[in-house]
């Protein structure tokens, strides 16, 4: 139900009331409503739109690369700690260098690596990138190995942000030390590189690079050792009221020099005897004991008494000599006319004197 206030003449307020759902004959008093109704809007009315493009701002490849001051080389555990002379050393070296970059497609990348090494004297050195490949031998004791590598194998071929990578060059330095050479001798060892990078911005940290200075531990070259070959027994001797039967004997003692391809220089064997004396400890006057050959050759200064000293065989060491070499040498004792009956003895010994090294000292 609605209820609406009009105003009477006499002044008196009156209430009407209307139902909305009576029906009179008289004249039904009607309500009207006004609607206010919006005028339709237009395109036109509204306001235009507006549209805003940020835009993104392109990244400049950027690449810092820095190789480490100087390589790094170790033997392995398993290899001999000393260098022999005629002899070589395998070390294990490792070059390092770092890519620090961003916006970076690591396939542009490309490393050009270079490992120089020398040595002086009549050592050699080589180099090679792993056990599969040839050595690379110095030429005037120079050798080099070079190789380059793409940078694809650090990520795939999208531009990364961020790039910071550590590339180790792995290698092998042989050392070959000369035969006979006394001298340490130092291998310097040194390693390059250039990075570059198709449309990046290229920076160089790389302080400043220094030689790797290999110096080996040498090993004692070894003097070559002699050993007598038995005694020397002459047997007995024949004798009359007179005297001996025979007044010289003869025999043959063999004398064995070893380890001659690992020493050096020239030598010289000497023979020497105490003198001859009887199961009294008394020396047996006018007896003597003589070396008159070696290997049949017969001495040129002719036959020596050993209780003076011999100098009986010059011999000559080094890598091209045999490793054995075997005297003989042929002895004579000597007695005088009037020797008594009995028993003699004497002592031989045998050394080895150096005498025109061919070492580089």
């Amino acid at each position: 139900m609605h209820v609406f206030q009009t105003d009477d003449p006499e002044g008196t307020p009156a209430e009407a009331t209307v139902d909305a759902t009576e029906t009179s004959a008289d004249p039904t008093p009607t309500a009207s409503m006004v609607i206010d109704t919006p005028e339709p809007t237009t395109h036109a009315d509204l306001p235009a739109p507006t549209a805003t493009l940020e835009s993104t701002p392109i990244r400049q490849p950027q690449l810092d690369w820095q190789l480490a001051t100087r390589p790094e080389c170790e033997l392995p555990p398993d290899s001999a700690k000393t260098l022999a002379a005629g002899g070589a050393l395998i070390y294990r070296c490792t070059s390092n260098l770092r890519l620090v970059g961003s916006a970076i497609v690591p396939a542009s990348i490309l490393i050009e690596w270079t490992a120089r090494a020398s040595v002086g004297g009549d050592w050699r050195v080589s180099i090679r990138s792993s056990e599969s490949e040839p050595w690379i031998e110095s030429q005037g004791g120079v050798t080099a190995l070079r190789f380059s590598r793409s940078g694809s194998a650090l990520d795939d071929d999208t531009s990364v942000d961020s790039l910071d990578h550590l590339l180790e060059f792995r290698y092998q330095v042989k050392i070959e030390r000369a035969s006979c050479d006394l001298v340490v001798r130092s291998v310097n060892l040194t390693h390059t590189a250039t990075v570059t990078a198709a449309g990046a911005t290229i920076s160089d940290s790389t302080a400043n690079v220094e030689p790797l200075l290999i110096e080996p531990r040498l090993r004692e070259i070894p003097e070559p050792d002699i050993s007598l070959d038995g005694p020397l027994d002459f047997g007995t001797i024949g004798a009359t009221a007179s005297g001996p039967v025979q007044s010289t004997l003869f025999g043959e003692l063999t004398a064995t020099v070893n380890a001659l391809d690992r020493a050096c220089g020239g030598w010289l064997l000497n023979l020497t005897a105490t003198p001859l004396v009887d199961g009294d400890g008394e020396v047996l006057e006018g007896a003597a004991l003589v070396v008159t050959a070696v290997n049949g050759v017969p001495l040129a200064e002719g036959a020596c008494d050993l209780a003076d000293g011999c100098a009986v065989a010059a011999v000559a060491a080094g890598p091209n000599a045999d490793a054995e070499l075997r005297l003989t040498f042929s002895i004579e004792l000597r007695f005088p006319a009037d020797i008594s009956l009995g028993a003699f003895g004497t002592t031989l010994d045998a050394t080895l004197n150096e005498t025109t090294p061919d070492t580089d000292r």
